[in-house]
């Protein structure tokens, strides 16, 4: 439960700095000996529709940044799992805290069960010349997966989700996935976990 609520602060973090997908390692040469090595991500945009199916640009959106825990001697993935992420501006398009997703990935059903989401909400700031703007709710939560599950998602040709909230839902359909989060995945899965055995 710790590593997963520290992963979750440096999602926090590193989400309100995105621009493009970034492979982080965690730990650097202060880092206890004997802790395990996470390597996140950021950036990696699911999709660009909200909850309500009104498009949503620039950093705004649905982010779903893979994550892996790795043994400190040995390299080996210990866990691996998703940090889903909901950036909007209205809380009529958040999900009330996001409960789980479920994947359709080339027809195979998979779902990962998420931490209770944590919701952050920044008010707006005054300018005298545009007006009011900058209003952003935050949701975010952690999950993890069965390897097997990790790979038929980051493999599949044809992906669907359904995010499913305590008071709402959205299902993704394969159109409204952003052809560079399956490409993301990939490399993020051929890089840092199918490179070991796990």
């Amino acid at each position: 439960m710790s590593k997963c609520l520290v992963l979750l602060c440096v999602a926090l973090f590193l989400q309100g700095c995105v621009s493009g997908f970034k492979i982080h390692t965690l730990n650097d040469k202060f880092s206890s000996p004997n802790k395990n090595i996470s390597v996140i991500t950021s950036g990696n945009k699911f999709s660009n529709k909200s909850i309500t199916g009104k498009f949503i640009g620039f950093s705004m959106g649905i982010y779903l940044n893979p994550f892996v825990i790795k043994d400190n001697s040995s390299f080996k993935p210990i866990s691996v799992g998703f940090t889903l992420s909901n950036w909007v501006s209205e809380k009529a398009e958040t999900f009330s805290s996001m409960c789980k997703i479920i994947f359709l990935a080339d027809g195979k059903r998979i779902e990962v069960i998420l931490d209770p989401s944590v919701t952050i909400h920044k008010q707006g700031t005054e300018s005298l010349l545009i007006g009011k703007y900058g209003e952003r709710f935050h949701e975010v939560s952690t999950g993890c997966l069965s390897f097997d599950d990790f790979r038929l998602i980051s493999q599949s040709l044809f992906l669907e989700a359904k995010i499913v909230g305590k008071k709402r839902s959205k299902t993704y359909l394969n159109k409204e996935v952003l052809p560079s989060f399956l490409v993301n995945l990939n490399k993020f899965y051929e890089q840092e976990v199918e490179n070991y055995n796990y």
